[in-house]
């Protein structure tokens, strides 16, 4: 199960950005998982 390590990074990087546009609240990420990306959509 690597799922949480790469939601992990995910949320990282939104955090990230916003912080950079002054952005206080994340309502929601949109995440498209490929068939090829060997993760669980269910466990994400």
């Amino acid at each position: 199960m690597h799922e949480l390590p790469v939601m992990n990074g995910i949320l990282r990087v939104v955090m990230k950005h916003a912080a950079l546009n002054r952005v206080t609240k994340v309502a929601a990420i949109q995440l498209q998982v490929g068939k090829l990306s060997d993760l669980e959509e269910k466990w994400m």
